[in-house]
């Protein structure tokens, strides 16, 4: 079992780094599967999601998972019913899609919880293939039990990403 997290202090970083990682595994001819943020997904001058629109790897297709909620609304956008619905989608293409890894560019409150992409990162390690997941600061705890202490922390550097991945590819022949 390989499982990799990488964190990042800045905003908006690790959708970034996820993105880019996808693009590059794609164009090494590897098969990602998992969930990133969607290219063209709208963020604000500081890198927050304004839209919370994704990609379903491999070739699941764009999903918003944002809900709107006017002008004056504060606190998450997240549709929790659509990132549900989303788990279920990445599941079905690792099961499917002869993926050569996994990609989820965040562990976040829901999946601390025990829900959302739990179950997709268990499917991806039961499959044996390569995980990478992002990790903020807030749900470290709740990653590192859900891991069992065995994930591997990377740096949020693209090239320090793509070494991994391509190492934990080739070993798994």
């Amino acid at each position: 079992m390989r499982i990799a997290a990488v964190s990042s202090q800045r905003a908006g970083e690790l959708d970034a780094l996820f993105l880019d990682l996808a693009r590059a595994l794609r164009a090494e001819g590897l098969r990602p599967a998992g969930f990133v943020p969607a290219a063209d997904a709208l963020t604000d001058a500081q890198g927050c999601a304004m839209e919370m629109a994704m990609e379903i790897l491999p070739e699941g297709g764009r999903i918003v998972m944002s809900e709107p909620r006017g002008p004056g609304a504060t606190g998450c956008r997240m549709d929790a019913g659509k990132l549900e619905q989303a788990a279920l989608a990445v599941e079905a293409q690792i099961a499917t899609a002869g993926a050569d890894l996994f990609l989820l560019n965040k562990f976040g409150q829901i999946e601390a919880a025990g829900r959302g992409f739990v179950g997709a990162i268990t499917a991806a390690l039961e499959a044996e293939l390569p995980v990478i997941v992002g990790v903020g600061r807030s749900q470290a705890p709740a990653f590192a039990a859900f891991a069992e202490g065995l994930a591997e922390p990377l740096p949020p550097e693209p090239a320090a990403l793509l070494a991994w991945c391509r190492a934990a590819v080739a070993a798994r022949g």
